[in-house]
Order: structure tokens, then C-alpha cells, then sequence
């Protein structure tokens, strides 16, 4: 992996107004990827009926899902340098369409899980293309804003599932939530192709030219400490917000729409703080 300098500065001949509307498509597009990672857990006592799967069982396709991101969060990096922000964006967007296409389509929980390592992969290409398009598009006084309003990709993929999916698939069945979400990112993908492309005067064939080496990032220990933190936080979270839906519904008795909503307070209270965080670092 790689990292130009040139991506800290944007090109003159780029406007405010694109820069803001790249940036509008890129968390739309993002969503995609945690909105179709969260329709599980808001279903997954319609999952464990439908595919007669135990409960241990039910929580593996949060599981691969999350172990995909996992393995391929360096690989996907070296592809976007390769590969170009154009077509990791396609493969980024065409894993989650394809991925939830095939799920929608499964009959076994051995389909379901394949369909999710696709979902996961797509997931690995989303985390790392933003935020190296942002850094091409906005200046340096701009960019911690723009970052701040991206990072609110996940808890509002998150809480829009959770709000939909109960209700969904009560009246449609589970599969309707899986054909959302692929109809959601294949618009989203189209959006993407569409509108962002690099700032005039760059060069489109890959997001940074060798400056830093991939050994002398990873010989960086911030780096190491920031992924261990998160990693932690992400166990906790999703740990519990795999079966928090099921064990209200299922021992507290409530409506799998209302148990999903309370469940779904984690991930407003995450969006609070990721806006709360947009401020002070476009303040700074």
C-alpha cells in the first residue's frame, strides 16, 4: 500500500460544489455495505424458522461476514493503489448487489453464509475507498469535516435496517429484506459510477503514487493501537447487537419491530456521537 502526498491537496480547478456532492454520493454508496451487514439480527428469530438453524448457528452469518472484512482489510488497500477508485468502487458495489442477490436466492444456511463472505468483501472495499477519495477532493481545513460526516456510514446503514427489516419481513417474508438491499446498492453503485471520478487535473489511474511503502506503515505502531481499540469496540458492539432483537423478543415478548427499535438505539446513539465528532473536527 501506498500514500502520495499529492492526495493531501486538491487540484484549484475543483469546486467546492463537487467536492460536497462526491462526497453526498460516496455515504450513500457507503451505506450499502452496513445496511445489508445488519439485516440479520433484526430477523433472525424468521431466519432460525425458515432455514431450521439453532441459535448458535444463526449467528454465523454475522460471523463470516465480519471475519471477511477482517482478512481482506489489507488486500482491498492494495487493490484501490492498483486497481483505481473507479473499479474498486464497481467491485466494491458489485460484491454487495451479487452477494445479497445470492442470498435472497438461498435455501440452506451453506448459501446464506456464501452469500455473506460476497457481502463481506464488499464491505472491505467501502472502508478503505471514501476515505481516499476524500483526501483528493477536499483541502486540508475541510477534510476532518468531510471524514467526520462520512464516519456516519455505519450507524445509519445500521438503524435504517433495523427500523425496515421486521416490518419487511413480516410482510413479505425474510428474502424481501435480502432484495432491498441488493436494489439499494445496485442504485447506490450506479450513483457512484456515475458521479465521482477524480478532481480535474489528477491522474484517474490509481488513488497515489509510491511515496510510502507498505512495510513503513505497517512498522507503525499508532496504527496497530487505533485497529486493536476499534476491533475491541466492534466485538462488543456486535456481539451484542447480533442477538440484542431475538432476546427481547424471544424472552421479553415483545413485537420483533419494537425489539429491533431498542436495539436500534445503539446505533442512533453512535450516529449522535460521529456528528458530535464531524463538529469538533471541522472546528479544529
Amino acid at each position: 500500500m501506498t500514500i502520495d502526498s499529492r492526495t493531501t491537496t486538491r487540484p484549484q480547478a475543483a469546486s467546492r460544489t463537487d467536492a460536497w456532492l462526491i462526497l453526498a454520493v460516496l455515504l450513500a454508496f457507503s451505506i450499502a455495505a452496513p445496511l445489508n451487514q445488519a439485516k440479520v439480527p433484526p430477523i433472525l428469530l424468521l431466519l432460525m424458522g425458515a432455514l431450521g438453524i439453532s441459535v448458535a448457528q444463526a449467528g454465523l452469518p454475522m460471523s463470516v461476514y465480519a471475519i471477511t472484512g477482517l482478512i481482506l482489510a489489507l488486500p482491498s488497500g492494495l487493490i484501490l493503489n492498483r486497481a483505481g477508485a473507479r473499479l474498486t468502487g464497481l467491485l466494491a458495489g458489485g460484491s454487495i448487489v451479487a452477494g445479497a442477490t445470492l442470498g435472497a436466492l438461498s435455501t440452506s444456511l451453506g448459501g446464506l453464509l456464501a452469500s455473506r463472505v460476497i457481502e463481506g468483501a464488499g464491505m472491505s472495499f467501502m472502508a478503505v475507498l471514501a476515505p481516499a477519495i476524500i483526501a483528493q477532493w477536499f483541502v486540508a481545513r475541510q477534510r476532518g469535516t468531510a471524514m467526520g460526516i462520512w464516519s456516519v456510514w455505519v450507524p445509519v446503514g445500521n438503524a435504517t435496517m433495523l427500523l425496515l427489516a421486521p416490518t419487511l419481513a413480516q410482510a413479505a417474508g425474510w428474502r424481501a429484506v435480502w432484495w432491498l438491499g441488493a436494489a439499494y446498492a445496485l442504485l447506490v453503485t450506479g450513483l457512484y459510477l456515475a458521479f465521482v471520478k477524480p478532481p480535474p487535473g489528477s491522474s484517474a489511474a490509481g488513488v497515489a503514487a509510491p511515496r510510502v511503502t507498505s512495510a513503513q506503515v505497517l512498522r507503525n505502531h499508532n496504527i496497530w493501537l487505533l485497529a486493536a481499540a476499534f476491533g475491541a469496540l466492534n466485538l462488543a458492539t456486535m456481539g451484542l447487537g447480533t442477538y440484542l432483537p431475538t432476546f427481547l423478543a424471544a424472552e421479553h415478548g415483545l413485537p420483533l419491530a419494537q425489539a429491533a427499535l431498542l436495539a436500534g438505539a445503539l446505533a442512533l446513539f453512535v450516529l449522535f456521537f460521529f456528528w458530535s465528532r464531524a463538529q469538533v473536527l471541522g472546528a479544529g
